[in-house]
């Protein structure tokens, strides 16, 4: 799109007044041009204030001025602004780094960072899973329970690895993870003692009463 006749300029020129002088003679804003360019209004303003800085790079000047250069209808004459010549190089800035986002490398760290994240809360399951003292389920006896014969046949279950203690006897842990024991009893009431205990973990204790009478009432 033209709006006048095409004026060339070179190094020593003010590009950035040049730029602004074009467009106040076409009467757009920099928010109109913005949405026919795609090009931001913070660059298009960086570019006639001469704040070349403020742009992320030597590749994004090149093309917002190109692109803003040719709307305008002015040329800018890149080939004559050397990029040897320091003093007239418009490329030679050094860009400010709160305008770049590395978003390959912020994907990489914050993949990294969930990846440690993940691992750290698996780490606290196992530990957890490993101090936690275990489950002990017993299905017989139940509490309180009355009884006429000299014994019973105490049965439960509980988890893989955990040691078994009835009144401070080891008991085999079948691999299903379930244990019996017969145990004797004396007139009267008999306080059994379950135990279990993990490798690390502290031990779960549970005691049943049981009485046991030799004459029924």
């Amino acid at each position: 799109m033209l709006f006048f006749k095409t004026k060339k300029i070179n190094a020593h020129n003010n590009i950035g007044q040049l730029l602004k002088e074009a467009r106040a003679k076409t009467g757009l804003s920099l928010k109109i041009i913005s949405k026919h360019l795609s090009i931001s209004v913070k660059y298009l303003e960086a570019l006639e204030n001469n704040k070349l800085s403020q742009i992320p790079g030597p590749i994004y000047i090149k093309n917002f001025l190109k692109k803003y250069s040719e709307y305008l209808g002015v040329d800018l004459n890149y080939f004559n602004i050397h990029p040897a010549n320091k003093e007239n190089n418009i490329f030679h800035y050094k860009t400010e780094k709160k305008f770049f986002i590395n978003f390959p490398s912020v994907i990489k760290k914050t993949s990294l960072v969930f990846i440690i994240l993940i691992l750290f809360i698996y780490i606290l399951k196992q530990i957890n899973l490993i101090t936690t003292p275990p489950k002990i389920i017993i299905n017989y006896p139940p509490d309180n329970l009355i009884i006429y014969d000299n014994f019973l046949i105490i049965n439960g279950q509980t988890e893989p690895e955990v040691k078994i203690k009835i009144n401070q006897e080891d008991i085999l842990l079948q691999s299903d993870q379930t244990f019996q024991q017969k145990i004797n009893l004396l007139p009267g009431i008999n306080s059994i003692i379950i135990e279990g205990k993990k490798k690390y973990s502290s031990a779960t204790t549970l005691e049943k009463k049981i009485i046991y009478q030799t004459e029924k009432k």
